[in-house]
């Protein structure tokens, strides 16, 4: 089994301290150094505009300063991941914003505003054909925020709950191929969230979905798919027991793809979209990814003391 050294933790470290964004900054130590989460606060409230949603490349693929759900489902996930109380300003602004923006006639969320082709943007948050892209986002975003609705579970967000649980819970347990990462994800808070009767369902059925969907070749674990580890945040979670020798080869592989200079990179890139402004976005993403494959490596004890 293979450990991250001290050396590879101390490069971590100060590659997300001296080029992370100030968000990873604060994330780093909330989670290593035992910080209070109101510097993740603090840091959020940068992103965040007069309408409650967040926006200003909050998610580094859309550079766009007007709100989007995309983003503001970003700014739950970290907030919920913090612990935020659902009564916090940070949290009630995203939830404003998603109530004001959800379309009772489709009965979903745009995924992100039309000013935002205006932007540098990935090649996927592209306007012309983005509602195809996304399956009319039927499920991304609209089963991932509706976990965190549930989550919520807010007087004023109710007629929304009513009016699209049936219907996501109804596709999710129809679908019997195999579903893409951001799908997984999407179902992965959501069930997080579902009532207690539903939950151990649903999470049957998923697994059955994973069988399907996981790559299982380590020769394929450098590009955009779903990985092992993007299957549990640790030991605790139901899929762990299922995969345990997939993850733990997982967690070997990624220690050794950090770089020299203590970063993970991203498995994809803008394929020459955006030249000038990509550079900056691969750099947010490396600060995020290394808080977030650290948190991993903590969590299954694969730092050395």
């Amino acid at each position: 089994m293979v450990q991250l050294s001290q050396s590879q933790f101390n490069k971590a470290q100060e590659f997300v301290l001296t080029q992370g964004r100030p968000l990873e900054q604060a994330l780093w130590r909330f989670y290593f150094e035992e910080e209070p989460a109101a510097g993740v606060w603090q840091a959020l409230t940068k992103f965040q505009n007069d309408d409650g949603g967040f926006g200003h490349a909050l998610e580094p693929d859309l550079r766009a300063p007007a709100s989007s759900a995309l983003a503001t489902q970003t700014a739950l996930h970290i907030l919920h991941s913090v612990h935020t109380p659902v009564d916090h300003p940070l949290v009630q602004g995203a939830f404003r914003f998603l109530i004001d923006t959800f379309d009772p006639q489709t009965n979903v969320w745009r995924f992100i505003p039309p000013s935002a082709g205006d932007f540098p943007h990935a090649p996927w948050w592209d306007q012309t054909r983005l509602s195809e892209t996304f399956g009319g986002f039927l499920i991304n975003p609209r089963a991932n925020i509706l976990g965190y609705l549930l989550w919520a579970d807010l007087p004023q967000a109710e007629p929304i709950v009513r009016a699209i649980y049936l219907d996501v819970m109804t596709r999710f347990y129809e679908t019997d191929k195999a579903i893409d990462n951001n799908t997984v994800f999407c179902y992965l808070n959501l069930i997080d969230h579902l009532p207690t009767e539903e939950k151990a369902k649903a999470t049957d059925h998923l697994l059955q979905l994973a069988h399907l969907s996981l790559q299982t070749d380590p020769n394929e674990w450098h590009t955009y798919c779903l990985k092992p580890l993007d299957l549990v945040s640790g030991p605790e979670g139901p899929f762990y027991s299922t995969f345990e020798v997939l993850i733990h080869a997982h967690l070997d592989f990624e220690i050794g793809r950090q770089t020299s200079r203590g970063s993970w990179e991203p498995t994809w890139s803008w394929y020459g979209n955006f030249p000038e402004t990509w550079p900056e976005a691969q750099k947010d993403w490396e600060g995020e990814i290394t808080v977030n494959m650290m948190r991993k490596l903590q969590r299954f004890g694969r730092i050395v003391d």
